[in-house]
Order: C-alpha cells, then sequence, then structure tokens
C-alpha cells in the first residue's frame, strides 16, 4: 500500500487510463470513428434547413436550460476508489485532503471538456435563439464551467450524508438550483445569475459546516458506476473482462427460443439467442442504434443519403453485434461442450443476419412512401448484414 495519498492517486489515474487508452484504440480501429464523422457531416448539412424549420415560439432558453442541467448535474468526482479500500485508506480519511483535491480537479477538468463539447455542438442554436456574438457566448461558457464547479463540490459534500433522505433531497436541491441559474444565464439575466450564485455558494458553504465522514460504501458504488458506463461502452467493440454483466430472464421474449432446432451443432445458437434476449449489451445497442438510424432516415431528404444513412447504422450494428462470438469466453464450462470452436461465428452470423434483415425492414418503412429511397435503403442496409453474417464470420469459423 502506498503510504503517500498523492502517490496513490497519481498510480490510480495511470492504471486506469493505461487500461481506457487501449480500449479506445480499439473502438477507433473499429471504423465506428468514421461512421460518426459521416453521420456529423450529415448533421451539419441539415443544421440550417432545422434552424430554419423550427418555429419561433421554440423555448431556446428553456431548452438549453433542461440540456445543461442534465449535463452538469449528472457528474461525479471520479475518486478511483476501489472496494478494498474500505478496509485499507479509510483508516487514512483525515490525511487524504489533498488526494480528493486531485480528483475534484481532475473531474471539473474532464465534465467541462464535455460541457463545452455539447455546448460546441449547440452553438448554431445558441447564435440563432439566445444571444448573436462571442461575448454572451464568452460568458455562458463562464457559467457553465461556474455551474460544473458547484455541482462537483455540492455533489461531493453529499457523499457525507449518512441520512438517506437527506442525500436525494441535496441531488434534488442541486438540480433545482441548476436549473434556475442555467435558465437565468440562457435568458441572459445577467444580475439575477450573480446572485443565485452567491445563493448557491451560501447554501454549499452551511453543507459543508453541517457533514463529516464521507459514506465510503456510497462513494465506492458511484466510483464503480462511473467505471462500468467506460466499460459499457468498450464492451460495444470487445470483451470487456472488468465488467460485470446484469442478466434479466425476460420470460416472454424466451420462448423465440423455442424454434431453435435441436442438436449439438445449434448449441451456440441457442446460448448467443439467450444472451441477445436476456443481456441488455446487445439488445440494448440494437434498439438504440435502430432508433436513431430511423430518425435520421425521417429526417435525411435526399435519396441517395437515405440508403447511405441506413447502410452506416447496419454497419455500426452488425460490428457490435460481432462481438457476441466472445460473449462466453469467460465461462470456464463451455469448452467440456463436444462443439466445435468455430460454431461460434456460424451461430453468431445467424443472429446478425436476422436482427440486420429486421433492422433493414425498419429502416426501409420508415422510408416510404417515397419507394426509390425505401428499397435502397432496405438492400443497403440488408447487403451490410448479409456480408457480416455470411463473409466475415464464415472467414472467422475458417481461420479456427
Amino acid at each position: 500500500m502506498h503510504n503517500n495519498p498523492m502517490e496513490l492517486w497519481h498510480v490510480r489515474r495511470r492504471d486506469y487510463w493505461t487500461l481506457a487508452i487501449k480500449y479506445l484504440r480499439l473502438i477507433g480501429n473499429s471504423g465506428f470513428v468514421f461512421t460518426l464523422y459521416i453521420l456529423m457531416l450529415f448533421g451539419s448539412y441539415y443544421y440550417g434547413p432545422f434552424l430554419e424549420w423550427l418555429p419561433e415560439t421554440f423555448p431556446a432558453a428553456l431548452f438549453f436550460a433542461g440540456v445543461f442541467t442534465l449535463m452538469t448535474v449528472r457528474g461525479r468526482v471520479r475518486t478511483f476508489l476501489k472496494p478494498a479500500d474500505l478496509v485499507f485508506i479509510l483508516p487514512m480519511e483525515k490525511r487524504l485532503d489533498g488526494y480528493f483535491r486531485s480528483s475534484y480537479a481532475y473531474s471539473f477538468a474532464m465534465e467541462v471538456f464535455w460541457t463545452l463539447t455539447l455546448l460546441f455542438l449547440l452553438t448554431p442554436l445558441f447564435l440563432d435563439r439566445i444571444a448573436f456574438g462571442w461575448e454572451p457566448y464568452l460568458g455562458t461558457v463562464a457559467v457553465l464551467a461556474a455551474a460544473k464547479a458547484w455541482n462537483l463540490a455540492f455533489s461531493f459534500e453529499e457523499q457525507k450524508l449518512q441520512d438517506l433522505r437527506a442525500y436525494r433531497a441535496g441531488i434534488a436541491f442541486r438540480g433545482a438550483g441548476t436549473l434556475i441559474l442555467l435558465y437565468a444565464a440562457f435568458a441572459g439575466h445577467a444580475a439575477a445569475v450573480i446572485g443565485i450564485l452567491a445563493v448557491l455558494l451560501l447554501f454549499y458553504a452551511a453543507l459543508r459546516k453541517k457533514t463529516g465522514l464521507l459514506n465510503w460504501e456510497r462513494v465506492i458504488r458511484i466510483e464503480e458506476n462511473m467505471v462500468r458506463t467506460f466499460f459499457r461502452m468498450a464492451d460495444n467493440f470487445t470483451d470487456v473482462p472488468q465488467l460485470r454483466k446484469d442478466v434479466k430472464q425476460r420470460k416472454l421474449l424466451s420462448m423465440l427460443l423455442k424454434n431453435i432446432s435441436y442438436g449439438k451443432q445449434f448449441t451456440y445458437r441457442y446460448l448467443f439467442g439467450r444472451a441477445l434476449i436476456r443481456s441488455g449489451d446487445y439488445s440494448g445497442i440494437w434498439i438504440r442504434l435502430t432508433a436513431v438510424g430511423i430518425v435520421f432516415v425521417l429526417a435525411v431528404h435526399i435519396t441517395w443519403g437515405v440508403w447511405l444513412v441506413a447502410a452506416l447504422f447496419s454497419y455500426m450494428t452488425v460490428r457490435q453485434l460481432e462481438t457476441m462470438t466472445y460473449h462466453f469466453d469467460t465461462n470456464h464450462m463451455l469448452p467440456l461442450y463436444p462443439v466445435q470452436h468455430s460454431d461460434r461465428y456460424y451461430a453468431a452470423g445467424w443472429w446478425i443476419m436476422r436482427a440486420g434483415m429486421l433492422q433493414a425492414f425498419l429502416f426501409g418503412l420508415a422510408a416510404l412512401p417515397d419507394v426509390t429511397a425505401a428499397l435502397p435503403a432496405f438492400a443497403a442496409a440488408a447487403a451490410v448484414s448479409a456480408y457480416s453474417a455470411r463473409v466475415r464470420m464464415k472467414k472467422k469459423a475458417v481461420a479456427v
């Protein structure tokens, strides 16, 4: 164990980023980033027409306040604490002031980065409906940074509240206070912003006087949830052993597996069907990408753009469904099954083909009544799924 808390913090941060960079490289090499780049080009092309379509009565200030309130309140201080710290680090809590200050500074930098990224994406809407010019824009940046700083500090003090009702009341107060502050900022009430900030700082000072020691179990649980969020994203591209997967029974959907033929050659087909239905990793990503893809298909009015969007979302979906071949790698019972290792790729292809065809059908349906866009959209998405299922999976099976 490190006797120097700051040395421990630097080691924890370095270890996390060493692992995170490995997964980020895998995500970058998957083609997902290129697909997002194409979608951003489409989004930028339709941004202008969208702003023209938006009615004058659109409550832009309330919209911005709501979106950035969610963005601001959701952030927490990354402590890099682990379950074993309940035993080994907890007795040192009074020596951890520098450790937690470093955690706060790190979290503030990361959270402000993501908040400003969102503001950058909404900049055309801001300049069109909130205020035009760099002075109000930079003022908004300053207010968002101040709101984030206050939220992180207040939320860390919340972790010292032992009573669950007081803890939940603190979260509700943060949300309400941030919403009022940001609405005043986006509505252009500078004096009100200064007054609200002063009141919020007074509440923070009062809370800090009342709080004592950390609720370590809650802090560690929050830290695990934040790490799990990143690992869940990475798990869509590669197998993540550090991720503890949640499984739900879903009896009604499980009835679909009764149609799978009985026989040892269908073992992986049955197992992957269970994984698709009972694990939110695969069914969840299919539902989300299909829903977002339908929105893009409905928004794009260029015929070739419709089938290109359908193909791109189909590509993102199949690339993430392909990772189901690694789903049972950590299960030590599977090597005992009298089945060929290559069967897993054929089984994955079987499910990718069906999930892809259903998605292609929905994309084609969304493109109607324009048949000249609907049929190519269905064909493009179906072709991507067929290539993944019939070509890529077969190549992997033969290579085993």
